[in-house]
């Protein structure tokens, strides 16, 4: 199979050598962080934010942190919006970088992926431990969505040094 029609099979723009595949899916992966943290923060500020929710975490009494007591709400309160904070950060970080890469096969470099999965492991381990289903399954989705980049950018370097990648 000649060079130009595995690359097409695998997702690559015959015209441009872009990885359609390996970016769109960095792409979709970095966007869903900023989704996930824009839901996260707004859900924060509207619906979490009640009375009965207020009350509910308050009633344990302070928590005692190396600055001072703190009441269980402000505690929740104040992790919730740094966690969707963060998730705003990472999927921008993400795009910036990928846009910084400036690849000839439009791919982010490995390092960045690298971080992104291991992260989504984090989630992962802390969806089975201590949240639920939904960090687990979005552990799981996001792996899909920064593992099948990676893999796509190390076999381009593999590529590239045994001679077979375009130039």
């Amino acid at each position: 199979m000649a060079l130009s029609d595995r690359n097409q099979q695998q997702g690559v723009d015959p015209a441009s050598g872009v990885d359609r595949w390996g970016r769109g899916l960095f792409i979709a992966g970095s966007l869903v962080f900023i989704a996930v943290g824009l839901t996260h923060t707004a859900t924060q500020f509207t619906t979490l934010s009640g009375e009965a929710v207020r009350t509910a975490y308050r009633a344990g009494g302070p928590i005692a942190l190396n600055t001072g007591d703190i009441d269980g709400w402000d505690l929740f309160a104040g992790v919730s919006v740094l966690m969707g904070l963060y998730a705003i950060a990472l999927g921008v970080a993400n795009l910036v970088a990928l846009r910084a890469a400036d690849r000839a096969d439009g791919l982010p470099p490995a390092g960045t992926c690298a971080v992104n999965l291991a992260m989504l492991v984090a989630i992962g381990l802390v969806g089975i431990a201590y949240l639920g289903p939904l960090q687990i399954v979005g552990g799981l989705v996001g792996l899909v969505l920064f593992g099948v980049p990676l893999v796509r950018v190390l076999r381009a370097g593999v590529d590239r040094r045994a001679g077979t990648a375009p130039a």
